[in-house]
């Protein structure tokens, strides 16, 4: 089984078992540790109580590393670059690769079931997510030894100069909650294949699913080091970004956070790749077919409960076709009735937190208040769902694109639909935010289709679709979106230095 698209943004819907064979859902959330080299030790910090969103009671509680810890990890990582790993040929590197995505995908409804117990995503959707992250690690295994340089033409005689491509050392791996299967293999994958050694550190959120997929790479064979696990809060994250041996953080979270980072590693030297938050534009225009761009814009906003970074949560539709649009969008929100994460019909599951629940009710109530109507949603829903922190998906109009819901990211089950005249105006809509980490166009005009791709300032552009995120395709933003890109053989350049030699042979 597989998904067609990465990063959890599955278009078609995949399936796990989620019931264990003695009828208990899921895998231990009960045992915690960090893992530091091969050894699994207890965190010295202050424990973090782990929520199941679904039901709102504690799964756990999360310990937390130490600042000693955390060098630890580090001092673990930067001995298997200096060893083992380090001196491992590129071959071998790949065949370790192989096994361990292999492992990975044989895995995958256990991992799954972590992600739905401490996420609340839909148990289908995650066991997706866990083979996509498998297909992701296979894919850049067979990167591991096609790191090729180059013989570079010189003006001196008998001077043979070249470069070489050289793994850029310990990475800091920081990854959100909402995906955190497809996060870890996203920074796992070319980091390996760069060979350079790697720091997990997961959000305290979600902790358990990263941390299986540190265990599984011991399991399948990388040596101790190669891939360490911390869990904690902010401080966490500080220590890891702050020392001194790390040469790369990449990080995946809110702009606000990614821009803390930056600075400090910015002080530091240190490279950083960031994947931030976005505001995306989906611009429907009235030649489209409507059924499939209403579908679509549904997907593109409530997967994930809305908590994806790419969400599509500003709808863009051409005057002529708004109200017929917004009310086949509506039609379209009640097949993402949220419910049990566990049950096979349920298409959208909880925020992830009370914090959350109650900041996208505050944006919601504060937009009505200033004069937006909303369509469809709006609250808590009703009926017999799970006491958990579950969010109706919500349609807004009649608000304006300066106003909070256009132009902050909500994270949550929240579009907001704007009408709009022409194209030029529409690409102005579009463009009229601080970030750029995706969009779509809904039209069957093909020369439109290339000039808005070609015209709205974003990473990545969708035409007629949405949600495909594919292992051997750049992604990233722009402007408050981030720095850098993960997934094609640029994300390689990222986790790799490039070495020019010389050798005068004569």
């Amino acid at each position: 089984m597989s998904c067609n698209s990465y990063k959890g943004y599955c278009t078609t819907w995949v399936r796990g078992d989620p019931v264990r064979e003695d009828g208990s859902r899921g895998g231990s959330v009960t045992e915690r540790s960090q893992i530091i080299g091969s050894e699994r030790v207890a965190g010295e910090g202050v424990p973090i109580p782990n929520w199941n969103p679904s039901d709102a009671t504690v799964l756990a509680e999360v310990d937390s590393a130490s600042p000693g810890q955390v060098d630890a990890a580090v001092r673990a990582a930067v001995a298997a670059g200096e060893g083992e790993w380090g001196r491992m040929d590129p071959f071998t590197r790949r065949r370790l690769m192989h096994v361990y995505a292999a492992t990975v995908h044989d895995h995958a409804a256990e991992l799954g079931t972590l992600h739905t117990n401490e996420t609340g995503f839909p148990n289908g959707f995650a066991f997706g997510e866990a083979a996509a992250a498998a297909d992701y690690i296979d894919h850049f295994a067979g990167w591991a030894d096609k790191l090729r340089g180059a013989v570079v033409p010189t003006p001196v005689t008998g001077l043979h100069t070249y470069t070489k491509r050289e793994p850029v050392g310990v990475v800091a791996a920081i990854v959100a909650f909402n995906v955190p299967l497809m996060l870890t293999a996203f920074k796992l994958a070319p980091a390996l294949a760069a060979g350079c050694t790697v720091v997990l550190k997961a959000s305290e959120q979600a902790p358990f699913g990263p941390r299986r997929m540190t265990e599984l790479a011991l399991e399948a064979g990388l040596p101790p080091g190669v891939v360490n696990f911390v869990t904690g809060g902010s401080e966490v994250g500080s220590a890891l970004v702050e020392h001194p041996d790390v040469r790369l953080v990449s990080f995946t979270g809110g702009s606000g956070a990614g821009s803390a980072i930056a600075a400090a590693a910015g002080a530091r030297f240190k490279r950083t790749l960031l994947e931030l938050g976005g505001k995306s534009a989906n611009i429907v225009f009235a030649d489209c077919d409507l059924e499939r761009a209403a579908t679509g814009a549904g997907q593109a906003v409530f997967l994930l409960t809305g908590q994806q970074c790419i969400a599509g949560s500003r709808v863009l539709v051409q005057r002529e076709i708004f109200d017929d649009f917004v009310a086949r969008f509506a039609e379209v929100s009640s097949e993402w009735t949220p419910g049990d994460p566990f049950a096979h019909d349920t298409r959208m599951g909880p925020l992830i937190s009370e914090a959350a629940l109650a900041r996208v009710t505050t944006m919601v109530e504060e937009a009505q208040e200033r004069g937006a109507k909303v369509v469809t949603g709006g609250g808590r829903p009703s009926g017999s769902i799970p006491p958990g922190w579950f969010f109706e998906p919500t349609i807004l109009t009649n608000i304006g694109p300066a106003d909070p819901v256009c132009t902050e990211e909500i994270f949550g089950p929240v579009a907001v639909v704007t009408p709009f005249d022409t194209e030029e105006e529409a690409v102005a809509l579009a463009n009229g935010t601080r970030y750029g980490l995706a969009g779509g166009v809904w039209t069957r005009d093909l020369a439109r289709a290339h000039r808005i791709a070609d015209a709205v300032h974003t990473g990545t552009m969708w035409v007629n679709s949405w949600s495909y995120v594919t292992a051997g395709a750049p992604f990233g933003g722009m402007g408050s979106s981030g720095v850098g890109r993960e997934g094609g053989s640029e994300a390689l350049d990222a986790f790799t230095e490039v070495k020019t030699v010389y050798v005068p042979t004569v």
